[in-house]
């Protein structure tokens, strides 16, 4: 099942995003900076996980992106430089997407090559 991303769940953009999408059927991850309060908010949606996410916390990108198929981020306004403040995470999100591709394309030649030697 894809699973979408969405930075800045609790805002006004992105609350809206995942209202929408999970009307919509879609997995959602919400991604936000203090999970424990904004759990409340999706207690009765089964299609949303609430985690922390933290654009100055590369230790919070792996867990966050697990899963992760696609997403949805707006500039959070507090943070005023983008190619300090964003760039790890899009370079780590971007480096996350190649590996798990990698690792696709990997299995789906050895499954390809198992089946073409029974």
């Amino acid at each position: 099942m894809e699973k979408i991303l969405v930075l800045g769940a609790t805002g006004n953009i992105g609350f809206s995003v995942v209202q929408t999408l999970t009307e919509h059927g879609v997995a959602v991850r919400a991604g936000v900076s203090n999970p424990e309060k904004s759990k409340a908010l999706w207690e009765d949606n089964s299609l949303v996980d609430v985690m922390h996410f933290d654009f100055l916390d590369s230790s919070t990108f792996p867990d966050t992106l697990e899963g992760v198929t696609k997403v949805f981020f707006v500039r959070p306004p507090q943070l005023s430089t983008p190619k300090e403040d964003m760039f790890p995470f899009l370079h780590f999100f971007k480096s996350a997407i190649y590996r798990s591709c990698a690792i696709r394309l990997f299995n789906w030649r050895r499954e390809k090559s198992s089946h073409a030697s029974s």
